[in-house]
């Protein structure tokens, strides 16, 4: 469980390695980012640069329970180009919190009206809330790292 907290809190970033110039990789991301998907498109990835080397990527959903992928370009002295990138969790975070303060205000219920029924759901709240939070943070991290690797790294590492 403990790992898990810790992806959830402090993700880690990956590096993404190509031969090309910061350039050319930042020509290509742009126009993975700029295609126009439809709903009946299986690319479902949207994203934008939120300054000259740094971009966002997110599922196209309209759930606002999706991860933001955010990458930073960087060029190396050699010219090959390394991507970082950084999952992170996205309304997962307010469902964490707010499930362990109503699991408070519940178990502050419990102690005014000695109710055991008010003690076990105070219990579920600050039990099962941040787990349910914890694990779909995690499968939304997996989804968004999986979508860069299915169409920008592989649009990248085309010519290598």
């Amino acid at each position: 469980m403990l790992k898990h907290l810790v992806t959830f809190f402090y993700p880690k970033s990956k590096d993404f390695h190509y031969k090309e110039s910061s350039e050319v990789v930042k020509a290509k991301v742009n126009g993975v980012l700029e295609r126009n998907y439809s709903i009946w498109d299986t690319t479902d990835i949207r994203g934008h640069f939120t300054s000259e080397d740094i971009f966002e990527v997110y599922l196209s959903s309209e759930s606002p329970f999706t991860s933001t992928l955010s990458c930073k370009i960087i060029q190396q002295e050699d010219g090959t180009t390394i991507i970082r990138t950084k999952a992170g969790p996205g309304m997962e975070y307010l469902f964490f919190f707010l499930s362990l303060i109503v699991g408070i205000a519940y178990m502050y219920n419990a102690f005014q009206k000695e109710s055991g029924s008010f003690y076990l759901l105070s219990i579920a709240c600050m039990v099962l809330g941040p787990i349910l939070s914890i694990a779909y943070s995690n499968v939304s991290i997996g989804a968004i790292n999986e979508r860069y690797w299915l169409y920008i790294h592989k649009e990248l590492a085309k010519g290598e």
